[in-house]
């Protein structure tokens, strides 16, 4: 996965963490993260930081997640940082179609990111 990683021009400074358990990157500037499973890959692109979702932000963005079939293979992550962006990668899917799809997995990124910038905005009239 990592080979193929590299050769995806979105993908930036790509590189093993010191445990050596995630692959850590950027995409298009935004930082992700790559979970290694047996047979796949999880990445996570990091959406916004904690503070700026508020828990109407985060049942509109689960419910958007939630209602969309054609976006069934991702999953909203909270962690500490913030929110993260995860999506399901195949092993033997290759570099051409990862690059599709993580083009799709970007921007619906930044959707996300324009949501919260929205329901931020609103929350402050």
């Amino acid at each position: 996965m990592f080979d193929k990683l590299k050769k995806i021009p979105a993908v930036e400074h790509l590189r093993i963490s010191s445990d050596s358990a995630i692959m850590l990157m950027k995409l298009d500037g935004r930082i992700a993260r790559g979970y290694l499973c047996a047979l796949s890959l999880i990445l996570a692109i990091f959406i916004d930081s904690i503070d700026n979702f508020s828990l109407e932000t985060v049942k509109h963005i689960t419910l958007l997640l939630a209602a969309s079939t054609k976006i069934h293979d991702h999953a909203f992550q909270l962690t500490p940082d913030g929110g993260w962006l995860c999506c399901f990668y195949d092993k033997n899917m290759s570099a051409e179609k990862m690059a599709i799809e993580i083009e799709k997995h970007l921007a619906l990124t930044r959707y996300l990111a324009n949501i919260i910038i929205v329901f931020n905005k609103d929350r402050k009239i």
